[in-house]
């Protein structure tokens, strides 16, 4: 945060405007920078700060994450006085000032149920945003039972024999699928699946891009073996018999990501040898490049983040942050050069929130601010700036 940032929400507090996120976020940045007058050793500081965190802020705010810790304290050791002495002493800079931005007329709204399925044939069905699923079994239908179209239509009933389908989703949409065999797929944003219409107890393979999260149902064949189910993704092969696991794996990603729930899983990188196995709360991570696989422990929490409509953020580069904003509200993102795309963040705010909100947070906590060009039936992009 900008001094002249601090300004305006000090302002907006006199005039009883400010929100109790923007105090303190105030306070917060008022205590880190006078952290460094207090004689206390590191160790006992960052304990201390860390007990006030714990009790304080059970749920955590987008902030950088290396900034984190001093923040934490803030409350208790800053009051309404500490306000006050911050209009009095910290408005020494008059070269920058606050960015007021207008984004109530941006037309930039969150996702939604958005998706069209390709039929074997290659007609393209616009699904009902009404609904945010489709099932199959002996007839495709949305997942209360009502038909895509009418129970006549030559281009559905040939697909009760087994045809390979798509599954897509625009950006700024989402959309759940339930497969022929029960197991259950949630498909984020930009992105699609590519599967059999009936899957049969001998081979159960699908073919992803993008992120979704799998809840695969369990099959044996007719001699009682389990049945493996089988993703393909542009760098790596997963297969399961029986589990919950979220896949992420766009194309402009330099990184494709496999997390486990429950259940187990195991990796391959796509062109290399061996294949690693997942427990439940682990993550595998392949370099699109490289095809090493790193094994890491990692917060469930955030990685389902996007399927409980919630953004969290643990330890991310702006760049990959952006991205994901990019995909949910269905906006371009340019980058100017002065800004540091590698800053990292870590927090969590509704997805179903405004973007403008959501930029705001982002702006009120880093040495950024975000310009929005476009609206309504314009060409909509976000300028990042310093």
């Amino acid at each position: 945060m900008t001094q002249k940032q601090a300004k305006q929400i000090i302002e907006n507090w006199q005039a009883g405007l400010s929100s109790d996120e923007e105090i303190k976020l105030l306070e917060d940045w008022l205590l880190y920078s006078n952290l460094r007058e207090l004689d206390l050793p590191e160790k006992e500081l960052q304990q201390e700060l860390q007990l006030i965190h714990d009790k304080l802020f059970p749920i955590k705010q987008i902030s950088p994450l290396k900034r984190m810790l001093p923040y934490a304290a803030a409350i208790l050791l800053i009051g309404l006085t500490g306000l006050w002495f911050a209009k009095e002493t910290i408005w020494q800079d008059k070269d920058k000032d606050f960015i007021e931005i207008s984004w109530e007329n941006s037309g930039i709204k969150a996702a939604s149920p958005q998706a069209t399925l390709t039929l074997s044939d290659g007609k393209t069905l616009q699904l009902s945003s009404e609904h945010d699923g489709i099932k199959m079994g002996e007839d495709i239908t949305y997942a209360d039972g009502q038909f895509l179209t009418t129970s006549s239509d030559p281009n559905l009933d040939k697909n009760r024999e087994n045809h390979l389908l798509k599954l897509s989703t625009p950006r700024g949409g989402i959309y759940q699928l339930e497969l022929s065999d029960g197991t259950k797929v949630w498909l984020n944003a930009a992105s699609e699946i590519t599967y059999s219409s009936k899957i049969n107890q001998q081979k159960r393979e699908i073919f992803l891009s993008g992120e979704a999260f799998f809840e695969v149902k369990p099959l044996k064949d007719k001699d009682g073996q389990k049945v493996p189910f089988i993703i393909h993704t542009s760098s790596q092969k997963i297969e399961v018999v029986g589990t919950s696991f979220n896949v992420f794996s766009y194309s402009d990603e330099e990184i494709s990501k496999t997390t486990l729930i429950e259940g187990l899983v195991d990796v391959a990188a796509i062109g290399f040898q061996g294949k690693k196995r997942l427990s439940p709360g682990r993550q595998a991570v392949i370099k699109s490049k490289e095809g090493e696989i790193l094994i890491r422990d990692v917060n469930t929490v955030h990685e389902m983040g996007w399927k409980n409509s919630t953004f969290d953020f643990d330890d991310e580069p702006l760049h990959m942050i952006m991205r994901k904003i990019s995909r949910w509200y269905n906006v371009d993102v340019h980058f100017l050069s002065d800004v540091n795309q590698q800053e990292r963040f870590g927090g969590s705010f509704p997805r179903t929130a405004n973007i403008q909100d959501v930029l705001r947070k982002i702006e009120l906590t880093g040495d950024i601010k975000f310009k929005i060009e476009g609206g309504n039936n314009k060409e909509r992009r976000i300028i990042v700036m310093k």
